[in-house]
């Protein structure tokens, strides 16, 4: 299993996750029930379920729904759908870069006062409505000085376009022989 899906995976259920994962990779896109994975895994139905659930969530399984013939009972079968998997990263660190640059145009575009007590911090529209009194201590808030705050986002939105084009392999030398012997 890649190294990046396999942090990835943790990164959504633990470890268990990740052991469930490599059972439905190494069955090779065939299909397997929950209970037969459970009973391969030594875990309990429920955590395994809930597991998969989790997988599913980021479409990283698929799987079908049928009844058994015998006893009426719904059967759902999974298997492995890792494929796309760097095209869901990309998309995920998209979504929080996106807020971060929200944040940072936030950021940017006020100043801020805070009080010594650090109950509140506002900016300047919302501290001169106020007097410039903390609401829940009645402190005078003071001018807080956000560059640090601004450069973390920054570099925080930076580390994360990078870490998209690794990904991605943008930037991978190989990638671009491999385009240009073409």
């Amino acid at each position: 299993m890649d190294e990046l899906l396999e942090k990835f995976i943790f990164h959504i259920g633990g470890d268990i996750c990740v052991r469930l994962a490599r059972e439905l990779e190494e069955l090779g896109g065939k299909e397997i029930t929950d209970q037969e994975l459970a009973d391969k895994l030594g875990e309990e139905i429920n955590p395994t379920r809930k597991n998969l659930y989790k997988l599913l969530d980021y479409n990283l399984v698929t799987y079908r729904r049928t009844r058994d013939k015998n006893t009426g009972f719904i059967m759902f079968y999974f298997k492995d759908n890792f494929d796309g998997y760097k095209n869901i990263l990309v998309e995920r660190n998209m979504e929080q870069i996106n807020k971060w640059k929200q944040l940072l145009a936030y950021e940017e575009d006020n100043m801020f006062y805070a009080c010594a007590a650090g109950c509140t911090r506002m900016p300047f529209d919302k501290a001169t409505e106020i007097d410039f009194r903390c609401p829940s201590c009645n402190e005078i808030l003071n001018f807080q000085d956000n560059s640090r705050k601004v450069e973390a986002l920054r570099k925080r939105i930076e580390q994360a376009e990078k870490e998209n084009e690794e990904i991605l392999g943008v930037n991978n030398p190989s990638r671009k022989k491999a385009r240009s012997k073409s």
